[in-house]
Parts: C-alpha cells; sequence; structure tokens
C-alpha cells in the first residue's frame, strides 16, 4: 500500500496508509531495532536447537548422555532389588498380627479391591478370599507377589504400579488376616487348599483341590 501524507510533527518518516477503517487510519513505523534483533535472535536460536536435536540435525550427544543415564539408573535400580529383603512366610505372618498394618491395609483394600473381593474379602467378581482355598498362592508369602504382579490373564490388575511397597504388604498383610474369617454368602472355594501360617480355622490337612479356578 502507497503512503498517502505524513504526519507534520514527525516529519515523513512516519507515513500513514491508503487504507482506512471505520475512520481509523494507520501509520507506517518501522518496528523497534530491538525487536527485530529479538526477532533474528530467536530464529538463530531456534536453528542452533535443532541442529542440536538428535534425529533431526545428525547430534548424537545428547541420545548418547540420555542412554547412559538410564543405563545407570537401570543398574542402581537391579542393586536395589537385589539387596532388598525379602518378604517371607513368618515376616507376612508378623505384619497379619499387627492391628495397626491392618487397619493400613484394610483401608488400602477397601478402595483398590472390594469392587471385585467385597471389603470383607468374601467375593464377587474375585475369587473369595478369606476361605483357605487358593489359585495363585502356594505360601504366605506369594500373596504380597500376587497383589504387587495382578493376574492380567484374569482382569487383576498389578498393584504395584499404584500402590507403594509398604502399602503392596499391608494389604497382602490384610488378605491374611482374612482367613478363617468367614464371611456371610462369600463364594465358593475355588482353587487349591492351603494351610497359611497364622490363617484363622484352616485346616491343618496336606493342599487339595476344592473347585476349578475361576477367578
Amino acid at each position: 500500500m502507497t503512503p498517502v501524507e505524513p504526519r507534520p510533527e514527525h516529519g515523513t518518516d512516519d507515513l500513514l496508509l491508503d487504507h482506512e477503517y471505520d475512520g481509523i487510519k494507520e501509520y507506517d513505523n518501522p518496528m523497534p531495532r530491538w525487536w527485530l534483533y529479538g526477532f533474528y535472535a530467536s530464529m538463530a536460536y531456534a536453528l542452533l536447537y535443532v541442529l542440536r536435536t538428535p534425529g533431526t540435525g545428525g547430534n548424537e550427544s545428547v541420545l548418547a548422555e540420555y542412554r547412559a543415564d538410564s543405563a545407570a539408573a537401570a543398574a542402581v535400580f537391579a542393586r536395589q532389588e537385589a539387596t532388598k529383603p525379602q518378604l517371607g512366610d513368618a515376616e507376612l505372618v508378623a505384619l497379619a498380627a499387627d492391628p495397626q498394618v491392618v487397619h493400613e491395609g484394610r483401608e488400602v483394600f477397601a478402595k483398590m479391591c472390594a469392587s471385585c473381593h467385597r471389603a470383607d474379602g468374601g467375593g464377587m467378581i474375585g475369587p473369595n478370599l478369606a476361605d483357605s482355598a487358593w489359585i495363585h498362592v502356594a505360601a504366605a508369602h506369594e500373596i504380597v507377589r500376587v497383589v504387587a504382579e495382578g493376574v492380567p490373564a484374569k482382569g487383576m490388575p498389578a498393584w504395584q504400579a499404584v500402590l507403594k511397597p509398604d502399602q503392596v504388604q499391608q494389604v497382602a498383610a490384610y488378605v491374611l488376616s482374612l482367613q478363617g474369617s468367614g464371611p456371610v454368602d462369600g463364594k465358593a472355594p475355588q482353587g487349591t487348599l492351603v494351610a497359611l501360617p497364622g490363617a484363622k480355622g484352616v485346616p491343618s490337612t496336606a493342599a487339595r483341590d476344592v473347585a476349578p479356578a475361576g477367578g
């Protein structure tokens, strides 16, 4: 657009453009130098950023650094797992005898597990956890594993992705404390009878099948 008249008080540097909207005219003022320099600098930075990004500019240093950090973190995690004390039957029985631990486990169980197993462990979609029959457990400490890793084939999620390790142990302790509690209208036993240490009312006979595993 062609400028048509200067603004007298500022000389010929500021010129009106030849378009008008609702009586409003616009001066053809140049952009401030500081703004232009900032704009040019941002363009140069963007170019350098792209050149440094792995996969676009051929710079592998950042990607190599990420891989090294990931490997170091994996090594630390592996060492921690190797040195972490394992929870055995005796330790879980001790937790199941601790009222505070059982209370904490009951709270988590009510939020995360009751929709499938009922709050009293009597079973609905999932199996009855208050009888002495087990589908995926042959020893008390294996309750911790089942809670942590879940049973994906049966729709049980791996709760270790949601719960903290101590919460997993608390839930396992609560489940063990339910043994022999005999909830009203509990689901029929499924799996194999297992005499778990510390359980109430569990027969001392050898393990035996009682019903096909259904959950």
